[in-house]
């Protein structure tokens, strides 16, 4: 369970100091009943620690990962070579220690877990108590006793988890769910069973049992800790290679900074067009024309350079971009769609599609626009005297020179050959129309295009419509709009 240190629930509170209040009571209850120290009860305490220590398993409780351990072997045999008292003290010490070891950094988790291994482990132990068994009877009682401890702590931490997300406890199935044994936990209390009987004909057995239990700690602690890592690593990756569906190349730096900084020491991500300098960890994510981009990481300085961190650092910043070139590659398609190939302003499918949703936005309420077209006079001239080369030089200039007199949220679109024309947001009456294409219709004619040393100037009509000013559909502000971009070059021709 995770408990964070500082503003934790008035609920969450209430619950563990009643559980500790509840396991210190236990525990000094059983002070005032304990037995001489011996021999047995200083092996069967170690027996306890060891087995507290090895992890099997896992399970999930909640939104979180339990960690199922041999501790059932252990209690069995607490319970049946110990006297009551003395069993509940040798948890608690075996708790204590335990605690200390694996959460001495988590000092509210560490005192979670304690209180509420003392609060399961007594209530189990006292049934056993009460039972009154003995002889082989006893040990399988202490079996069930162990993993009643078992099923009950689930329960206890499947609230203590609710009660920190501020969440009431839950009755009926959730509870029942979470209690439920696992294989684990049914073989580690069989297990001890056998040998808890063996150990009170043969006491010298308890110390070879507690030393078989350190050489299995070893192993299974071994086992976990890479179990663990390969499946920290495999889930991370897939959180990585994600990031090539994020919306932009921003938006996946941020995410893969978040998934970095939660799983490793990474401090900072930087996408950048510089290449990394000595000694950084750092990755090219190629584009589909043009120079990459560099994804640079950084480390807080203690953990740079360290083998553990490039081999945890380093699949992951080559998984993200790969997935970054995936995405810049997406982009740039989607951008090709979307852009006229010579001049690179919008093409006539987004100016379509733009002003069908502006006219449907306008009709329903919205503000109205105006649609402005552009035709150039004297084209044809251009490439005749000049060469095509030419001419498409002076169509990126007209597109150039119309996105740059436009104002940020209007749209300048080539709808073929020499034909512009530009959406005009929020532009719902005459005047603003007016005003707005006459300084669309200067920033094109006022000066001539240099192209190849010669200088070639540039003539252009430009006719608008207001919608709906001009029009109740779309295709009559456009006919409109037209009709108004002819008049002006019939009267440049006449003129």
């Amino acid at each position: 369970m995770t408990l964070r240190s500082s503003r934790l629930p008035v609920g969450l509170l209430c619950y563990v100091a009643a559980l500790v209040v509840a396991a210190l009571g236990t525990v000094v209850v059983a002070l005032g009943h304990r037995s001489p120290p011996s021999w047995t009860t200083a092996g069967v305490t170690l027996v306890l620690v060891l087995s507290a220590r090895c992890p099997v398993a896992t399970v999930g409780i909640g939104r979180q990962r339990q960690m199922i351990l041999c501790a059932d072997f252990g209690l069995v045999l607490c319970g049946h070579l110990l006297p009551t008292a003395d069993a509940v003290l040798a948890v608690a010490l075996a708790a204590v220690v335990t605690e200390l070891v694996d959460h001495r950094h988590v000092p509210e988790k560490a005192v979670f877990n304690a209180a509420q291994a003392v609060v399961c482990s007594a209530v189990a132990l006292g049934l056993l108590h009460l039972a009154g068994l003995s002889g082989t009877a006893h040990a399988v009682a202490a079996g069930a006793a162990a993993l009643l401890a078992s099923a009950v702590e689930g329960p206890l931490v499947l609230v203590a988890m609710l009660l920190a997300d501020s969440q009431r406890p839950p009755l009926g199935r959730a509870l029942a769910r979470s209690a439920r044994l696992e294989l684990a936990e049914v073989v580690s209390a069989a297990a001890g069973v056998p040998v808890a009987v063996a150990c009170r004909t043969m006491p010298a057995l308890l110390w070879w049992t507690a030393a078989a239990t350190a050489a299995l700690m070893v192993v299974l602690v071994d086992r976990h800790r890479w179990m663990t890592s390969a499946s920290s690593l495999r889930d991370t990756l897939e959180e990585v290679t994600d990031i090539g569906s994020s919306p932009s190349l921003e938006d996946a730096r941020r995410r893969l900074l978040g998934v970095l900084q939660r799983t490793t020491s990474v401090e900072d991500i930087d996408l950048r067009p510089d290449p990394p300098s000595a000694g950084e960890l750092a990755y090219a994510v190629a584009a589909p024309a043009g120079p990459p981009l560099w994804l640079v990481a950084r480390s807080r300085p203690q953990r740079l350079h360290t083998p553990t961190y490039d081999e945890h650092v380093r699949p992951l910043l080559s998984a993200a971009a790969r997935g970054m070139e995936n995405l810049r590659l997406s982009q740039a398609l989607a951008d090709q769609a979307r852009q006229d190939g010579l001049t690179g302003v919008a093409n006539r499918q987004v100016f379509t599609d733009t002003a069908t949703r502006m006219a449907a936005a306008a009709t329903a309420g919205g503000p109205g626009f105006t649609v402005v077209y552009v035709d150039l006079d004297q084209f044809k001239p251009v490439n005749d005297q000049h060469g095509h080369a030419a001419g498409d030089a002076v169509l990126r200039h007209v597109g150039q020179r119309l996105a740059a007199a436009a104002r940020q949220g209007d749209l300048v679109a080539r709808l073929g050959g020499d034909e512009f024309a530009v959406l005009l947001a929020d532009a719902d009456t005459v005047e603003a129309a007016g005003e707005l294409s006459a300084r669309l219709h200067a920033s094109l004619v006022t000066h001539p295009v240099q192209v190849d040393g010669v200088r070639v100037p540039i003539r252009a009509s430009v006719g608008y419509g207001v919608f709906p000013l001009h029009g109740a559909s779309l295709a009559e502000v456009l006919d409109h709009a037209d009709r108004s971009m002819y008049r002006r070059k019939r009267g440049v021709r006449s003129g």
